[in-house]
């Protein structure tokens, strides 16, 4: 039986009920710990994680003005959960390229995985859990300081065409009856990540082409880059835009038609979508 969850002697009972000696505590528990098992100890423990404006921003629901620009850190349990959309130890400083189509789409750079099912197979096997619209990773930043827009570009190969370079700023969440402060939480990221890619050409029938993606984070200065960039034909421009809005959403398309991986379709459609019926489930989310 984990510590956090074990009932607590007369002596250790009377120290946590102090809630400055609980929030000093409770700031060095890992984030799932707080979320899975902490909030479930008592009302009052519940009543102080979600109160507490210190434990909110070390869960990434609350945005930390303090934090350093310089030195961002991205939330390191959406890292756990999603990582196709974060940097991946040991690759040198290069973004990732996963294919979303069955016949892949790309610049040359990167490699081919079939995402959804290698890194994303527990969400998958526990749809209900991650498609409730109360789940906790919906109301999370996805780093600190946090993101005000999420880089939107999109190119075409192989002749590298760029369709798209814009921002989209973050959807508004309303909880509690109250909206959220306006910053990039983890659905602005994944709608463009998952999203199939529709085009017209001459000569071509209207209808989904072969696309993939890579997500480009901004990094701390002392990270030594590959070559001068992430990777891509679009160094200059894919730079830029990450140095000015700290994470951009890179899709690369053909003119090959193909749609999407029917793992990728389903993924969307469990992260993104969000059935009546599913509002009233008490499922946990991680």
């Amino acid at each position: 039986m984990s510590a956090i969850t074990q009932a607590p002697t007369s002596q250790t009972h009377k120290v946590f009920d102090i809630p400055e000696i609980l929030e000093a505590a409770l700031l060095h528990v890992d984030m799932r710990t707080l979320l899975v098992s902490a909030l479930r100890v008592s009302r009052f423990w519940h009543f102080l994680i979600a109160r507490s404006p210190q434990l909110q921003r070390h869960l990434f629901f609350r945005e930390d003005v303090a934090a350093e620009p310089a030195d961002p850190k991205t939330n390191p349990l959406l890292r756990e959960t999603f990582p196709f959309c974060f940097p991946r130890d040991g690759d040198d400083g290069r973004a990732r390229v996963y294919a979303k189509s069955e016949r892949c789409a790309t610049h040359g750079q990167g490699e081919y995985h079939n995402f959804a099912r290698r890194t994303a197979a527990h969400v998958l096997h526990n749809p209900l859990a991650f498609n409730r619209l109360q789940a906790s990773w919906r109301r999370m930043l996805v780093q600190q300081p946090p993101l005000k827009d999420v880089g939107d570009l999109v190119t075409m190969a192989p002749d590298q065409r760029v369709l798209a370079c814009q921002t989209r700023s973050p959807d508004l969440q309303m909880v509690a009856g109250r909206f959220l402060p306006s910053y990039v939480r983890m659905p602005d990221v994944l709608s463009l990540t998952l999203a199939p890619m529709d085009v017209s050409f001459p000569n071509m029938p209207e209808g989904p082409v072969a696309v993939s993606f890579r997500v480009l984070w901004r990094r701390r200065p002392a990270v030594v880059r590959n070559g001068g960039t992430q990777g891509g034909d679009h160094p200059d421009l894919a730079e830029r835009m990450v140095s000015d809005y700290g994470v951009v959403v890179h899709n690369i398309g053909t003119v090959k038609p193909s749609p999407l991986r029917k793992s990728v379709a389903r993924l969307r459609e469990i992260l993104l979508r969000h059935p009546d019926h599913i509002y009233a489930m008490d499922s946990p989310i991680f």
